[in-house]
């Protein structure tokens, strides 16, 4: 087994961190995980950022195929800025509660108007052959109980991770949490929080996602 490592400060800087926050509901507690991971990796020197979906103008996919000709969508409001995020960053975090066994409608609008990625990826193929150098993490909070549902919901956000050719290296689940503000409470929740923050900054065999 590879020694841990830890990176220079000034070796964080390089590594930037996109956070996508898919709760309608400021201040929740996907917020608070979220936000959370991203204040102390910042604090520790690496380059964050977040986008908040419900304060962007992203409208839903109209199924209008126009796509297919150039592997753009041809609906113009914030998408874009989001697209852009994306291909600058090295890691991209998705944060979205689980509504009625789903994702946020927030984060399901973003999902579906990555079709003209898709199309650019596998019909177009000008993307095919990009290398996954880009990492993605999802973090989901839920109310009820049982982690079964996680399974169902993920699978939107790998395939959303995968025409943005980013690679899906983990998902980080949270059941039981309900009322806003609950999950400061949870020690198991603050628990994964702490060693995803962790994983950033120890280095395990070149990957620095170690304890994540």
């Amino acid at each position: 087994m590879p020694k841990a490592r830890v990176l220079q400060h000034s070796q964080y800087s390089m590594i930037r961190i996109l956070g996508i926050l898919g709760s309608p509901r400021r201040g929740g507690n996907t917020d608070f995980f979220m936000e959370k991971v991203l204040s102390h990796l910042n604090k520790s020197g690496f380059n964050t950022n977040s986008l908040r979906l419900a304060d962007l103008d992203i409208r839903p996919c109209n199924a209008c195929n126009k796509c297919y000709k150039t592997g753009r969508c041809i609906i113009r409001d914030d998408i874009d800025k989001v697209f852009k995020e994306i291909k600058l960053s090295s890691v991209i975090i998705v944060a979205s509660p689980v509504f009625f066994l789903g994702v946020s409608a927030q984060t399901k609008i973003l999902i579906d108007r990555s079709q003209s990625k898709w199309v650019e990826k596998y019909i177009l193929k000008k993307t095919q052959q990009v290398t996954k150098t880009k990492k993605g993490i999802f973090i989901s909070v839920r109310g009820g109980k049982g982690m079964e549902v996680f399974k169902c919901i993920e699978k939107p956000v790998r395939a959303f991770f995968d025409v943005h050719n980013v690679k899906y290296v983990k998902g980080i689940f949270v059941d039981g949490i309900d009322e806003k503000g609950d999950i400061k409470k949870d020690k198991m929740a603050i628990k994964k929080a702490s060693n995803l923050i962790e994983g950033f900054i120890s280095f395990k065999g070149g990957s620095f996602y170690g304890t994540v």
